[in-house]
């Protein structure tokens, strides 16, 4: 199921100060929902007046935004809308020794994981691959994150609380800088 679209998600954004618009729902779902953080930023994402490069990857760029779990256990690239996700154990990490105490998604740094404990970390990875694809099949679930997720609409009382014109000040009152400087509305016909 895609995410909704959202006509004026920018701006609703950009009232909260957040930023891009595109996939944001995706990024959401993996990000808050699923505990993965990102590692690479696709490149689209950037204005085309910078070029990115980084200095410990190959000169390959990623067409997607890569993210990579907390756990270490697996990394995901977003595609965004019906195409959803790009999956990949992280095989190198899976096949380290891990540290008695230490590692994995049943282990002490996350106690409140919804897996089984004492688990392989390979068989950590394949839960939470199929957590995420029966998320994501789950239309009823999906709609009430989109839910929970969409910013409200600004509120155009609120803009006009913080709006500052600056002009002329009425004979006797406080000049212009005087009334900004405390927050006060000061109009150019006062």
């Amino acid at each position: 199921m895609a995410p909704p679209v959202v006509p004026d998600l920018p701006i609703r954004l950009a009232e909260l100060g957040q930023g891009n618009a595109v996939n944001f729902f995706e990024y959401a779902i993996l990000t808050e929902k699923f505990g993965f953080v990102l590692d690479v930023e696709a490149p689209y994402r950037y204005p085309e007046t910078l070029d990115i490069e980084y200095s410990y990857r190959a000169q390959g760029k990623f067409e997607y935004s890569q993210f990579v779990h907390k756990s270490g256990l697996a990394l995901v690239q977003c595609i965004g809308g019906t195409d959803g996700f790009l999956w990949c154990d992280n095989r190198p990490f899976i096949a380290a020794p891990t540290r008695r105490g230490t590692g994995g998604l049943s282990g002490g740094e996350y106690p409140m994981a919804p897996v089984a404990p004492k688990q392989t970390k390979q068989e950590e990875a394949t839960s939470l691959r199929k957590q995420l694809e029966e998320f994501c099949k789950d239309a009823e679930a999906l709609n009430k994150f989109y839910e929970e997720k969409t910013p409200p609409l600004p509120d155009p009382l609120a803009k006009k609380k913080d709006k500052v014109v600056v002009g002329e000040a009425a004979a006797g009152s406080q000049s212009g800088v005087e009334a900004i400087a405390e927050g006060k509305e000061v109009g150019m016909d006062q």
